[in-house]
């Protein structure tokens, strides 16, 4: 962003929040701050993008924002003449089909969701935003994964990829994004190697580079991590404990407690299924201290209930997985709920608490149906998609076949015109070639007009006289004169003029 820019948007906040006296009446002042007149829609517009950003996206005031900036942009599309302002105000609206995706994927409203991401990157292709477009298609991939339909999602993650590596030097940051995503959607499917193999392309392109900025390192530190549970996955521990290890530096190092503790979890992990109990306690434990992440301490304490399980400490176990439990219900994690209570049953049973048992188990039924309850909507959903998408295709095809119908009337109609063409040039052909014969002919009888035989047989006649009579010198002349004549009637018949004196 330029410095005038920055300096514009920075008095554009200031005028927000120093009028307000409360997150809660934040909307109320921005309000004001659009009425005014003097400034710019465009600063508005970017105002408006730079506080959804500070906003968590689940937050109410988002939905608020994101309709005033749809509005707003919309407004100045059917107004604006500068193709420079239509570009950036498509972009905005753009932006605005994007957040309401987002909007939609938090309610679980499939079509909805892949519906706005189409009209915003129809949008962002509209005026030649192609990176925005492919980075957009590449979240089209990640929402497509996380509704099981993996051949549409893996489709738009190529898609994406192809487009990143037409120009892998201005673009790698978009290539580390799609094979993160891979690695993820790989991963997910249980193909290790395929998801280790895009997750070391994400890591060396991070230490590809001279100068981590901005959010690189905590990137790098993610695909650390997602590679050492790949491996932890597959059963290779000792390139999983390596990874873990780099990603754990990191954090340790920023001082981010809750990821500290996921790694030190992915680590006791490791630990344990190498059957190395207590190093697995002491890095659980360590886990705990300072931590006040409540997903963080709810997989730590499933991991602790898991590691004393193995350890055949029931009553530890029963304790850790409860707490576990409880926090995943809280925040509302149904795949740390899955485990807790899977794992909780079994100590239940063995522990002889049946009545507990029975509830966990009730608990898993009530999660089982919303599961399958979810599995429906997602099956609907793609069922949807799968209608619309062929509805599409059938307007498509019956477009084309009108348009193949067009193509082979105006073929036949450009046939019959060569044909024309033809048959005409070939008649103008051969009318000049009539043309000349009759000139040639005309050119003959004139020819023969102009050497009169009455002439000629008497010339002759004269030659044959002199010689008879023994003057020969006399008949040569004459004979030359007569040739010479003759010649000069050849050459000049195809002369319209000659002069007096020849």
């Amino acid at each position: 962003m330029s410095k005038t820019k920055l300096i514009t948007v920075t008095t554009f906040l200031f005028l927000i929040f120093s009028s307000s006296y409360g997150q809660d009446r934040t909307i109320d002042s921005l309000k004001k701050v659009l009425q005014n007149s003097r400034i710019h829609d465009t600063t508005k517009l970017m105002g408006i993008a730079t506080i959804m950003d500070q906003i968590p996206a689940n937050d109410k005031r988002v939905q608020i924002l994101n309709e005033m900036m749809g509005k707003l942009a919309s407004k100045n599309l059917k107004s604006t003449n500068s193709q420079d302002l239509h570009v950036k105000y498509t972009k905005y609206q753009a932006a605005y089909y994007s957040n309401l995706a987002g909007q939609c994927t938090l309610k679980r409203d499939v079509v909805g969701a892949v519906s706005n991401m189409d009209k915003s990157m129809s949008l962002f292709k509209s005026v030649g935003a192609y990176d925005e477009m492919n980075y957009l298609m590449v979240n089209k991939g990640i929402f497509y994964s996380h509704i099981n339909d993996k051949e549409r999602a893996v489709q738009c993650l190529f898609t994406a990829l192809r487009y990143f590596e037409k120009n892998p030097e201005e673009n790698s940051d978009g290539i580390s994004y799609v094979n993160n995503t891979l690695a993820t959607l790989y991963g997910d499917q249980k193909m290790y190697d395929k998801a280790i193999a895009y997750s070391k392309k994400t890591i060396d392109y991070f230490n590809s580079k001279k100068k981590l900025a901005g959010e690189d390192e905590y990137r790098l530190s993610e695909a650390l991590v997602n590679c050492g549970t790949f491996y932890l996955s597959s059963k290779r521990y000792e390139e999983a404990l390596s990874y873990f290890n780099k990603a754990l530096s990191y954090f340790r190092k920023v001082k981010n407690e809750a990821f500290t503790g996921i790694c030190l979890g992915k680590i006791a992990q490791v630990k344990m299924a190498e059957g190395k109990y207590e190093e697995a306690e002491f890095f659980l434990k360590e886990a705990l201290k300072n931590n006040d992440d409540e997903l963080s301490k709810a997989n730590t304490y499933i991991n602790l209930g898991d590691l004393y399980y193995r350890k055949k400490e029931l009553n530890k176990s029963e304790s850790f997985l409860s707490e576990g439990f409880h926090i995943s219900k809280k925040i509302k994690n149904l795949q740390l709920q899955e485990n807790a209570s899977d794992l909780l049953l079994k100590v239940l049973k063995e522990n002889n608490n049946f009545k507990k048992a029975l509830e966990i188990y009730e608990f898993q039924a009530k999660l089982n149906d919303s599961s399958n309850m979810e599995a429906s909507k997602n099956a609907l959903a793609q069922q949807q998609l799968k209608y619309n998408f062929e509805k599409k295709q059938l307007n498509a095809e019956k477009k084309a076949a009108v348009k193949n119908n067009w193509l082979i009337a105006l073929s036949g109609v450009l046939l019959l015109v060569v044909l024309g063409g033809y048959f005409y040039y070939r008649n103008n052909k051969q009318k000049q070639k009539i043309t000349v014969l009759e000139k040639d002919r005309i050119k003959q009888k004139l020819l023969l007009s102009q050497m009169n035989p009455h002439f000629i047989f008497n010339s002759i006649d004269n030659i044959q006289s002199l010689i008879m009579n023994g003057k020969e010198t006399v008949a040569i002349s004459y004979l030359n004169s007569f040739s010479k004549l003759t010649r000069q009637i050849l050459e000049n018949s195809n002369e319209n003029y000659i002069s007096l004196k020849e």
